[in-house]
């Protein structure tokens, strides 16, 4: 029973979470709301049905802006535990010893100005540059390593934003 609930309020509370943020974001810029707007006008031929998520997928403004609204959404915020490993490994030039606990906040890494340039604007443009490996490096809306939350498939995969858009 215990789990049945985590699995509901986390999946639950940490995507109303996000399209929250990403509805507020888009009213709030018209500039971002027009661009999505046009982008789906284009792609959504026949508005009498619901577009498929495969060409939802294809849709790079649309994915932008899904990526930069979970990254400002920050659906765990507190530190997230991990142990380390069997030697010796350093983070952050210190020296940390095999079976430490370790934890940090996704607040951390989504708000890094090395990774991700004035952090606190909501700017969905940052993820249709050339190379985003770095940035995708350092997005971990729903955990990273072997702790991941089982449904980080793509989120536009599960959720059509043309509902509330």
């Amino acid at each position: 029973m215990d789990e049945a609930f985590i699995l509901v309020a986390a999946g639950s509370d940490t995507v109303g979470n996000t399209c929250y943020v990403g509805t507020f974001y888009a009213l709030k810029y018209p500039s971002i709301r027009q661009k999505l707007k046009e982008e789906l006008e284009e792609a959504w031929v026949d508005k009498d049905r619901p577009m498929s998520y495969t060409a939802l997928e294809k849709l790079p403004y649309l994915t932008a802006f899904i990526k930069e609204a979970l990254r400002v959404s920050l659906g765990v915020m507190h530190p997230l535990p991990r142990v380390v490993g069997p030697s010796t490994t350093k983070i952050g030039g210190l020296k940390i010893p095999p079976g430490t606990v370790v934890a940090m906040s996704v607040k951390f890494l989504h708000t890094n100005p090395d990774v991700f340039p004035d952090p606190y604007t909501f700017n969905p443009d940052r993820w249709l540059a050339q190379d985003t490996s770095e940035l995708l490096l350092d997005l971990a809306p729903f955990s990273k390593g072997p702790r991941i939350w089982y449904t980080e498939v793509p989120f536009h995969r599960r959720y059509s934003f043309q509902y509330f858009l």
